[in-house]
């Protein structure tokens, strides 16, 4: 992409965002420059091409003013610009810390998928990490570079360059989050009807003790129906609430082995234990967090995330469960890119089911109390 068709771009987008409203004036062409890190002279290149679109009014020893009508011409010009393979390249972005992608396993086979999908509809995908540092200049270059982003697997680490690729305008498609405040197209997993399953399917085997443990920083960024709320809605729903000591754990950051050892040390002792992220399979493999513990037999073990990409602890049966439908992900990426692009004032966000595997992880609670 040329330094002229970046600055005319930006300005489309800026226009079609109806950021800048007719009569306003926009930024000088000393600004436009340090925006977008390039000289004035492709930005003047650029100012006069959306002119000649009658998008703005060019006025000597002024800045130019905004005419009536450029926000919905501008999104007719992007529409049509989403026919152009040179308009249609899609960064698939994820924290840089899955990286190299062979050691995430999950986060692997979704960057993958959505790639091979992409390219089927003619589209030009790339995965990219997101760095930890200068997280705004790395925005300022994917908005160069691409046309639209994807964001897999975002965390509170990454809000910055999230809030600067808006800043630049920039489309954005976010996988299985919500950011309070902002309107951004979403695809989300069902983990919210997932763990109200999961709570539905203990109580059926007579479980009435029991906890779901996560993480509150994943909570924060979750789709407006966490996994908590569809948690504590089917206990509530059953009327066993009221007879779970200790319903829902949020611990804060990576403190899990603590918040687990006091979860298990509570009187009367929970007989089943949903855990929030099948990735917490790690830490009670690492320090034999479940000592003494038979699985089913003492408690219940279940997870409404995905887990088979990760071990279950020595002497466990695989977890209980859910799978997800990656080629279906795959195509909702690709036609909520491709609205995106074509200028769909804003598309739907999308919840996917998930699919329960129930395996012998899960059983009736003990007879008799635990010590």
């Amino acid at each position: 992409m040329t330094k002229c068709s970046l600055a005319y771009l930006h300005l489309l987008k800026h226009l079609a965002s109806e950021r800048w409203q007719p009569g306003d004036r926009i930024p000088s062409l000393r600004q436009l420059a340090v925006d977008l890190q390039i000289s004035t002279k492709p930005c003047l290149t650029a100012l006069r091409r959306a002119a000649s679109e009658g998008l703005v009014e060019v006025e000597e020893k002024s800045r130019a003013r905004v005419l009536p009508g450029a926000g919905d011409h501008a999104k007719d010009l992007l529409a049509g610009m989403a026919d152009d393979s040179g308009s249609r390249r899609v960064a698939v972005l994820a924290p840089s810390w899955f990286f190299p992608l062979t050691g995430a396993p999950f986060q692997s086979e979704v960057c993958h998928t959505i790639v091979r999908e992409l390219t089927k509809h003619g589209l030009v995908p790339q995965i990219v990490p997101i760095p930890s540092e200068d997280q705004v200049g790395f925005a300022r270059r994917i908005a160069a570079g691409f046309n639209i982003a994807v964001v897999v697997g975002l965390t509170v680490a990454e809000l910055n360059m999230l809030f600067a690729l808006r800043h630049q305008c920039m489309p954005v498609l976010l996988l299985n989050r919500q950011v309070p405040g902002q309107d951004i197209p979403t695809v989300n997993f069902d983990d919210c009807g997932a763990a109200r399953r999961l709570a539905q399917l203990l109580i059926r085997m007579g479980h009435r003790n029991m906890c779901l443990i996560g993480n509150i920083g994943y909570e924060f960024l979750d789709s407006a129906r966490t996994k908590s709320d569809g948690w504590v809605g089917a206990l509530r729903e059953a009327g066993v609430l009221g007879d779970c000591v200790l319903p829902v754990m949020n611990y804060a950051k990576w403190d899990f082995a603590p918040a687990l050892r006091h979860v298990l040390s509570i009187k009367p002792r929970i007989t089943a234990l949903v855990l929030n992220h099948a990735a917490m399979f790690n830490d009670i493999i690492a320090e034999d967090l479940f000592r003494g513990l038979r699985v089913p037999e003492d408690i219940s073990v279940a997870t409404p995330s995905i887990a088979h990409y990760f071990p279950s602890p020595p002497g466990w049966p695989p977890c209980t469960s859910f799978e997800l439908n990656m080629a279906r992900l795959g195509e909702i990426v690709a036609a909520s890119v491709e609205g995106i692009l074509r200028g769909a004032p804003q598309p739907p966000n999308i919840r996917l089911p998930l699919d329960i595997v129930i395996t012998d992880s899960v059983g009736p609670p003990p007879k008799a109390g635990l010590p």
